[in-house]
């Protein structure tokens, strides 16, 4: 402990002075990056691609560095072709081809030495060409002819040739033409005056380009190309340079339509035209950063509104810390995004809501899991009390006699469907008995398990009041219906309440006439099996009283859902038989009545939770 606690300085200064390094990076990096584009707009490629190369040294990937290191090449590439076809048209003395070539060059890369020096080079071969080939003409006609009438007759010749080009539309075949007549012998007049009808010709034709909106397009039919070519017969032409101006004018006016309209890319186009045609014009150069700007922002917006819809989702679909994540991004991008602030609000207040309802629900959860506790623990001293419960599942059956040999209280068979309810396995044993009387009315003491006997139906209600006071519980005894249901193991057409539906001393304890072994009382609980529904003794051992008033006609009135018995009378029913009594006791739909306050040692009861 003591060794890490001694590199923790350490640590710190190394990680402090390797943040300030990232940052001093990223500021240079920030710095370099400004600086390249900037030398890209202004065709400085060389300058542009070696500050790219330097950036991406600093930080590979780079993204914008990368884009501008690639428009750079691009351009050299471009730039390094068209000097080369420049440069070799020179040294064939293609001259004018060589000129064309590299104005291309030029566009791609302006302040190239390399062109620049060849620029010159090719003005003066130009030069040069344009007086030798007029003396070698010259000298030709005349050392040929001999007089200055052949001089004449060829630049006549000449002249017409460039008239009839210019009335094709073709000047720069006039132009040429009147490029190649002798030193202006015989047609001096006649060539300034044609001059003066070309410079004439090219402001129409530029007039004509403007009106048509072709300000730099197509490539050769556009004003600004037919402007700078009446500049070049005509170097002080105010006319011709205001009309470029015009030209300017107009892609400016087109950019500040875009700016207005929202369309900056668009404007930054028109603006970067101006400014081809006027190189030096600040305005232009101020306007496409103004473009550059918006669209930035404008790029900065939609991403904030894509973090907002993105966020509304995330709001709509509950996911809070998503959403709040994404408003703040959102703000972060562009603080002015309409409604971001209550948006953060909104979703903050449902998150504290939400922490709220998590709270309370964790608080619920350990109630009810306490509550749980309680009620199992209950449940456990209640099981420990009367025994297990068997839930019987509701149904339909037909009730009473369906074998024949019933008598006519059995009578008639109907049908009874009845609810769930829990009915003890057992019947209640003297120990549960006593412990909630606190006396045992048995007659047969033999074991605690044995079931409770020589009890009256009344009694049986006080035992009822008192269990279910001492256990908040509401135990009843069973109908009539319900109790014949489970002893058929849910209303099959079984005749006995035992395993198999059938009788024996192996299956019930009854009386055994017919045996040398007698049974004399009751057994204990679970002694034999028990029926297909899980309950014991259903048949034999004790009979067992019933909530139902006795009524021996009550068959042909029961209803037929949940039948609770007759509403008068003073007799209550008896069910199962018990070890005193005879075979036909025993049987599922056998009914007994007995007064009420009677008590005997062959008579029990068994619980049902009550509904």
């Amino acid at each position: 402990m003591a060794q890490a606690m001694s590199l923790d300085p350490l640590s710190d200064s190394v990680k402090k002075a390797k943040d300030f390094l990232e940052k001093e990076i990223e500021a240079k990096i920030g710095q370099m990056t400004a600086r390249a584009r900037e030398m890209l707009e202004k065709k400085d490629n060389r300058q542009a691609a070696g500050l790219a190369d330097e950036i991406l040294l600093l930080r590979p990937g780079h993204v914008e560095a990368g884009k501008i290191h690639k428009q750079a090449n691009e351009r050299l590439v471009r730039f390094a072709e068209k000097l080369g076809n420049a440069e070799s048209l020179y040294r064939r003395r293609k001259y004018l081809n060589a000129r064309i070539e590299l104005r291309k060059a030029i566009e791609l890369n302006p302040s190239d030495r390399a062109a620049i020096k060849l620029s010159d080079d090719i003005r003066s071969g130009i030069a040069d060409a344009r007086k030798r080939r007029m003396i070698y003409l010259a000298l030709f006609v005349l050392g040929v002819i001999g007089t200055y009438s052949a001089a004449v007759y060829v630049n006549k010749g000449f002249l017409k040739q460039a008239r009839e080009y210019l009335k094709a539309g073709q000047h720069d075949k006039a132009l040429n033409r009147l490029d190649h007549t002798l030193m202006n012998i015989g047609i001096k007049k006649e060539k300034a005056e044609f001059r003066v009808e070309i410079i004439s010709y090219l402001y129409r034709k530029a007039e004509e380009q403007l009106a048509a909106g072709k300000l730099n397009e197509p490539e050769e039919d556009n004003a600004l190309a037919t402007f700078n070519a009446l500049l070049t017969l005509d170097p002080g032409n105010k006319e011709a340079m205001g009309k470029i101006e015009k030209v300017r004018d107009a892609y400016m006016a087109m950019g500040e339509s875009a700016l207005n309209n929202g369309k900056y890319a668009k404007a930054e186009e028109n603006f970067k035209l101006a400014l081809k045609v006027d190189s030096d014009y600040t305005v232009a150069q101020d306007r496409i950063k103004e473009a550059i700007r918006r669209q930035k922002m404008l790029e900065t917006m939609k991403q904030a509104e894509a973090l907002i819809d993105k966020g509304k989702k995330n709001l709509e679909g509950g996911s809070y810390q998503d959403a709040l994540k994404s408003f703040e991004e959102a703000r972060s991008l562009y603080p002015n995004t309409q409604g971001v602030d209550v948006l953060i609000s909104q979703v903050q207040e449902r998150m504290r809501s939400q922490e709220k309802e998590k709270e309370e629900a964790a608080r619920r959860e350990e109630k009810e899991k306490e509550e749980a506790v309680r009620r199992e623990e209950r449940e456990k001293e209640i099981a420990g009390l009367v025994g297990p419960m068997v839930l019987v599942k509701g149904g339909c059956f037909k009730m009473g006699d369906s074998f024949g040999d019933g008598s006519s209280i059995e009578k008639p068979l109907h049908d009874v469907c009845v609810d769930d309810f829990h009915m003890g396995a057992y019947e209640v044993p003297q120990r549960t008995w006593k412990e909630v009387m606190g006396n045992n009315p048995s007659s047969h003491k033999a074991c605690d398990n044995c079931p409770v006997e020589n009890v009256s139906w009344n009694q049986v209600q006080v035992f009822l009041e008192k269990i279910n006071r001492k256990t908040a519980v509401k135990f009843r005894l069973a109908t009539e219906a319900e109790w014949e249901y489970a002893c058929r193991a849910r209303g099959e057409k079984a005749k006995y309440g035992t395993k198999t539906g059938a009788i024996s001393h192996d299956l019930a304890n009854y009386r055994r006439v017919e045996s040398s072994v007698q049974r004399v009382g009751t057994l204990a609980k679970g002694s034999l099996p028990s029926n297909k529904q899980g309950l014991f003794e259903m048949s034999g051992n004790v009979a067992e009283w019933v909530q139902d008033i006795y009524d021996d006609s009550y068959y042909f009135s029961s209803p037929k859902e949940n039948p609770t018995g007759s509403q008068k009378g003073t007799l209550r029913v008896l069910r199962g038989g018990s070890w005193i009594g005879s075979v036909s006791d025993l049987r599922c739909s056998c009914r007994v009545s007995a007064d009420p306050a009677q008590a005997m040692e062959h008579i029990g009861f068994r619980l049902v939770r009550g509904r």
